[in-house]
């Protein structure tokens, strides 16, 4: 049996799924290729983004096809120093980044040039999810393999 290849998910990829602004979904796309995850934190900013309550039953799908990581205390240290260098504007980026940095999973995003100073972290193109076949694919164009 072959261990699944994991991703995380950005918000950028969620919430265009949820506005069904990409045909095909992306999300779908990953899901097909992924063992998806994404954060609480952008989980948050998905309620935040879809409010009431046809907006939190779509988000609440959407994340059912993920699984949900959070932070704890003993990595507090580590999400400190990422938060510092980040400023105020990219705190929320740095919560996210510190996650899979932790969780040694690649970040995919339609926005990868918004993680570029972040230490650690594999950011994977939604634009590779577009032209690359296959999980391995994608990862090894992102570098993550």
């Amino acid at each position: 049996m072959t261990t699944p290849l994991k991703v995380l998910l950005h918000t950028d990829i969620i919430a265009a799924h949820l506005r069904g602004s990409e045909s095909p979904s992306l999300m779908r796309r990953a899901a097909g290729l992924f063992l998806c995850y994404t954060t609480v934190f952008n989980a948050i900013e998905l309620f935040g983004m879809f409010p009431g309550e046809t907006g939190r039953s779509a988000v609440e799908d959407a994340l059912g096809a993920t699984k949900i990581l959070g932070l704890n205390a003993r990595q507090a240290p580590k999400f400190a120093s990422l938060m510092g260098k980040a400023g105020d504007a990219g705190r929320w980026r740095a919560l996210v980044a510190g996650t899979c940095v932790e969780s040694r999973l690649p970040l995919v995003t339609a926005s990868p040039a918004r993680f570029r100073r972040m230490p650690g972290l594999t950011v994977v193109s939604a634009d590779l999810l577009r032209r690359h076949e296959n999980g391995e694919e994608v990862l090894r164009a992102a570098g993550a393999r």
